[in-house]
């Protein structure tokens, strides 16, 4: 797996590729553009009969030539807010107090989804944020058990954001 770098607000692969959430496509990095939370969807543990609410993120980059959905729970978002807190950064959104009663009424979940998607598109303004690895590990996608901000998901969201190679050139 490869490793990042921190170069600014730019993250280097060992293999030379770049990805960066504040430069512009031109440079040869891709830039997060924009966050929206699509949906959200009840859904019950196989193990148990307890309910959660999942969150459909979706992540668009480079004038809308990438595009991904992650799927996270408030817990995730919680989870990011306190990654965010604990590396120092503490001039951020106010993430919405967790409900404990009635959080799976669907004006509350319509509510919670516009409230958590301002809180994402805030952090999308804040340019280091944007670089943390925190914020790309919650953005990686396809993360299964693994936490945000862990290198795995970062190298996922890298993964994400790294171009497909070019096509072989025709045959002469």
């Amino acid at each position: 797996m490869a490793a990042l770098e921190s170069i600014g607000e730019q993250h280097q692969l060992k293999d030379g590729s770049n990805i960066s959430s504040a430069s512009s496509a031109s440079s040869g990095a891709f830039k997060l553009e924009s966050i929206v939370i699509s949906k959200v969807t009840v859904k019950s543990s196989h193990k148990s009969e307890k309910r959660f609410a999942v969150f459909e993120v979706n992540i668009e980059a480079s004038a809308g030539s990438l595009r991904w959905p992650v799927h996270r729970r408030y817990s995730s978002f919680a989870t990011l807010h306190q990654n965010l807190r604990t590396e120092g950064y503490q001039q951020l959104p106010t993430l919405p107090d967790k409900r404990i009663m009635g959080n799976f009424d669907p004006q509350f979940l319509e509510q919670r989804r516009v409230q958590l998607e301002g809180y994402l598109q805030e952090l999308l303004r804040m340019p280091r944020v944007r670089a943390s690895s925190p914020f790309l590990g919650f953005i990686g996608g396809g993360l299964g058990r693994h936490a945000p901000g862990t290198a795995h998901t970062i190298a996922l969201a890298q993964a994400r954001l790294t171009p497909p190679p070019p096509p072989p050139p025709p045959p002469p």
